[in-house]
């Protein structure tokens, strides 16, 4: 025996209205699907940028694998500032995002955050209240790292690791200048390729073995990681980045209001389409392995052969030594930073920056004495080395 269930009288009498229900919910589905998040691959010179997604995530096409992003949001970028940072390396990219507007609207929210949130001096007369610390500020999207004097940067631990874990959850990770420095002892260029000031990439290949580092490069993008040369180069840097995230038209209409002139084919920059450096070895990392590894006097040997070899590759300079130092200090390895500098003052025993490097990781290791007998040498080598007087000047006083 076969039930048949019939529609009840009442179900009958709203059956149109449910039937128009349906043909309004058919027609706002489209509007609502065109209002949806779409994310996109930033553009780049495989040309996949045109294809939409979903959801984020990374570009599937095997020869780009860039950061997929949604275009229609605003960014929050923080521009990290720390004693003696160099204005214009901060000054140029905060100009550039706080400027860049879409649709009449601001693209991007700037703050500045500081180590500590205390006042920071750059250039030595201009004093700089960040609005957060790295503890109490919002998670950015783009994080800007100046370069200038950024030896407090790589003595601090915290920030480091404040660099480290906030990279590996922004967008895009900017250095300018000696920027790259903080980078790198973030682990944040290992396999990629980077620039810097021109003064620094010596320095920068041996503080960064991992990295393949280019002059004669306005800028490097390795689409989560972009680093530029110095100073003014930041500028052209952040515009690079308003270009990939909003168009060429938002990012002319940003220099326009600048009265800058940006002429982006004429820069020299480099868009990394596969990141991926082989490991590499300057001779400044080399004679640090065989120190850490056989001791000072087997480092001494290395260096003289260097020396001594026809043709051989030159021996590293005083800061390439100091800036290996310094990383293992901003990674909080304060007694192979110790050794470092010890082996630097031995084989450069007239540079007083040796002696200002040694004092300072002394102090970090709360060896109060040791760090005052090596600021007082870096004094006399130096008298006018103002930043050792003073800290001789504080130590006094405590």
């Amino acid at each position: 025996m076969t039930t048949t269930k019939r529609l009840s009288s009442d179900a009958k009498r709203f059956l149109p209205v449910w039937l128009l229900l349906g043909a309004i919910l058919s027609a706002v589905q489209p509007v609502l699907a065109q209002d949806a998040k779409l994310y996109v691959c930033p553009p780049c010179p495989v040309d996949c940028h045109d294809t939409t997604y979903s959801k984020p995530g990374v570009c599937p096409n095997p020869d780009c694998n860039m950061q997929l992003i949604d275009r229609h949001s605003v960014r929050y970028v923080a521009i990290v500032l720390w004693q003696g940072a160099e204005i214009l390396d901060f000054a140029g990219p905060s100009e550039v995002f706080a400027s860049t507007r879409v649709d009449n609207k601001p693209a991007f929210l700037c703050y500045t955050v500081g180590i500590t949130g205390e006042p920071i001096t750059s250039q030595g007369f201009i004093q700089i209240n960040p609005e957060f610390s790295i503890d109490t500020c919002p998670q950015p999207d783009i994080i800007v790292l100046p370069g200038g004097g950024t030896s407090s940067a790589l003595a601090s631990p915290e920030l480091i690791q404040w660099v480290k874990r906030t990279g590996a959850e922004s967008e895009i990770s900017m250095s300018v200048c000696t920027g790259a420095f903080v980078l790198a002892s973030a682990g944040l260029l290992d396999g990629k390729e980077a620039t810097t000031y021109h003064s620094a990439i010596d320095g920068l290949r041996g503080y960064a073995p991992y990295t393949i580092v280019h002059e004669n490069q306005r800028w490097v993008d390795n689409g989560r990681v972009v680093t530029s040369a110095g100073v003014s180069a930041g500028i052209d840097a952040s515009l690079h980045v308003v270009l990939r995230l909003h168009g060429e038209e938002i990012a002319q209409a940003t220099a326009d209001y600048m009265e800058y002139d940006w002429r982006p084919q004429e820069v020299t920059g480099k868009i990394v389409t596969s990141p991926g450096a082989p490991k590499q070895y300057t001779a400044a990392q080399r004679i640090v392995q065989v120190l850490l590894k056989e001791g000072v006097d087997a480092a001494f040997k290395a260096r003289q052969a260097l020396l001594e070899k026809p043709n051989a590759q030159a021996p590293p300079s005083e800061a390439q030594i100091n800036f290996t130092g310094y990383g293992y200090l901003g990674r909080g390895d304060t007694a192979t930073a110790i050794t470092i500098f010890k082996f630097n003052v031995r084989v450069h025993p007239d540079a007083f920056n040796t002696y200002d490097s040694l004092g300072e990781a002394f102090m970090k290791a709360g060896q109060r004495e040791r760090a005052i007998k090596n600021y007082r040498k870096s004094l006399e080598l130096n008298p006018d080395n103002a930043g050792a007087a003073e800290i001789l000047k504080k130590l006094d006083a405590e």
